[in-house]
């Protein structure tokens, strides 16, 4: 199970599972936690959590036999799959007039946790060449899939580092 693949069903079948047990679920499957992180955040031994994992892992599929139906997993449209390519890979070059282009002219950009509301392509295009693409800032985009759209996360690179 992946975060992009919740659907109904899943949060359906989440209330037969006890607190830990879903809260340890949502951290290590969802959320990717490691077992030591989960462990300390929820003040529980690492052997509980796996354990509990494993329960969770039991219940959701001896309920999904039950139902007759498995948890479907959701697959991004090939032209949505194709713009957020194109998206990312003019981020990456910092083609802000490219960048625009690609978005409507009612667009909205934020920026949490900056106080940064903008609306229209002007307006972003501006924000972008002025806060976003400055000197010396570099950006790493990874691929993902929110709600079962793409997406992308945004990370800030920092002195040149590669990571």
């Amino acid at each position: 199970m992946r975060h992009e693949q919740i659907s109904l069903a899943f949060l359906g079948a989440l209330q037969h599972l006890t607190p830990a047990q879903r809260a340890v679920l949502l951290l290590r499957e969802v959320l990717e936690w490691k077992a030591s992180e989960v462990a300390e955040w929820l003040d529980l031994s690492v052997p509980t959590v796996n354990s509990a994992l494993q329960r969770a892992r039991q219940t959701l599929h001896q309920r999904s036999k039950e139902n007759g139906s498995e948890t479907p997993v959701a697959q991004p449209r090939p032209q949505l799959q194709n713009l957020l390519d194109r998206y990312m890979t003019l981020w990456q070059q910092a083609d802000v007039p490219g960048l625009v282009a690609l978005l409507r002219e009612n667009a909205w950009l934020t920026m949490p946790p900056l106080p940064a509301w903008v609306q229209g392509r002007t307006d972003i295009a501006t924000l972008l060449r002025l806060r976003v693409f400055t000197s010396g800032k570099q950006w790493r985009l990874l691929p993902t899939c929110a709600n079962g759209c793409p997406a992308f996360g945004l990370y800030r690179r920092e002195g040149g580092e590669d990571g």
